[in-house]
Formats: C-alpha cells, sequence, structure tokens
C-alpha cells in the first residue's frame, strides 16, 4: 500500500497530516483576555508536545479546513478588544511563533520544569 494512491504528492501529504494534527477544539473565549491566551498558549504547545514533528512542519504554509478553524478559534480570543484584523493575527502569531521554539522536545535530563 502506498499513500501516493491517496493523495498525489509529498506536499499534499504534510498539508493533510498538519492540518489534522492543528484541529484541536475549540476553546471558548471567557472575557479575561490574559486567561484566554495563557490557556491558548498553554493547549498550543501540548499539540506541540504530543506531534514534535509540528514544530518544524508548521512553517510550511497549509490552509485546510481545520487550519482555517484553528486561525477562526484563535482571534476570536482577542475579537472584541478594539484591534484591527491584522493586529488580532499578529497577538495570535506572536504566541504562535513563541510557544513553538520552547515546545521542541529537550535531551533527557534537560526538560525545564513546568512552570517557573
Amino acid at each position: 500500500m502506498t499513500l501516493y494512491r491517496y493523495l498525489p504528492n509529498k506536499e499534499d501529504l504534510y498539508a493533510v497530516v498538519i492540518d489534522q494534527a492543528l484541529g484541536f477544539e475549540a476553546q471558548e473565549p471567557t472575557g479575561d483576555a490574559r486567561a484566554d491566551l495563557a490557556t491558548f498558549a498553554r493547549r498550543y504547545r501540548e499539540t506541540l508536545r504530543r506531534h514534535p514533528w509540528l514544530a518544524h512542519a508548521a512553517a510550511r504554509p497549509v490552509m485546510g479546513p481545520n487550519m482555517l478553524r484553528a486561525d477562526e478559534r484563535d482571534l476570536a480570543l482577542v475579537d472584541g478588544r478594539g484591534l484591527s484584523i491584522d493586529d488580532m493575527a499578529h497577538v495570535v502569531n506572536l504566541i504562535r511563533h513563541w510557544v513553538t521554539p520552547v515546545s521542541r522536545p529537550c535531551p533527557p535530563g534537560n526538560e525545564p520544569p513546568e512552570r517557573s
């Protein structure tokens, strides 16, 4: 059996697996922006920890249905705060870009504490 019977090429395979990995449940905004964004950062980190390859692969531009839902879900956390859509996207991307490198696996014995 070969995957290329179902997907035309490697790029499409990447797109499907990235889209699937990023499709975690939506988080309802609570109205407390700080708490909502902290929860978002933790959940994104957990996703990257479950899928270590995702930190590198997510740099590829993928716009599958789960990624579109993820963008809507994440932008909703900062909506209604007087920000333009561009500024909202910058806030969400800032958190994603901050969380990504700290979520990469550490060599055994060098794991950082869960909370500092």
